[in-house]
């Protein structure tokens, strides 16, 4: 019962989101830039439940309650869709103003230095408006191309506002330093 109630959650937090996306794409073409604020909240949405349902997934016996093809199927779709909403928030950043920062975040299993990162990342996100996007490294090959694309070759990795990759473990003080800059950088655009 538990292992088919999780799967059911699951299955509905990743649908509601495709749901979502797509809604999101639909509407910003009708829209374009025109309405900022509505944008804004729509992918503000988008990225909690994903975050809601990356816990889902981290849940220790996830795997053995949705059985493993089925794990490892709902990590692909949610890791698309990590993927899919990092790349919109890039277009919205484009097309409106925004101060909330976003950073890829290469992982891997079962690795100290990604653990440190994640707990680094975390402590950031306490204090700065940051959007992290957490992809497992080489966690498949329909999900290579981002990481072919800024050249990321072990984790960790990070690529803070989708333009500085950092290629290994990054410190705090780093990370801010390099936020603080972008965020400059970005307004004076």
């Amino acid at each position: 019962y538990m292992e088919s109630n999780q799967q059911e959650d699951i299955m509905r937090y990743i649908k509601n989101l495709e749901l979502n996306t797509e809604s999101f794409l639909v509407e910003q073409t009708l829209l374009g830039s025109e309405d900022c604020s509505l944008s804004e909240e729509r992918i503000n949405s988008l990225s909690e439940e994903l975050y809601d349902l990356g816990i889902m997934l981290s849940y220790p016996k996830a795997e053995s309650n949705l059985g493993t093809d089925n794990y490892k199927l709902l990590k692909k779709k949610f890791h698309l869709m990590q993927i899919r909403t990092y790349l919109l928030y890039n277009q919205f950043n484009k097309n409106c103003k925004s101060d909330k920062h976003v950073i890829l975040f290469y992982y891997g299993k079962n690795n100290p230095e990604s653990k440190e990162q994640g707990n680094i990342l975390d402590e950031i996100g306490k204090k700065y408006p940051l959007n992290v996007f957490a992809v497992e490294f080489n966690y498949t090959k329909e999900l290579t191309f981002l990481e072919s694309y800024y050249l990321i070759p072990q984790p960790p990795a990070i690529v803070i506002d989708y333009n500085n990759t950092k290629y290994s473990l990054t410190s705090y003080d780093d990370i801010v330093n390099n936020i603080s800059w972008s965020k400059l950088e970005n307004g004076a655009r």
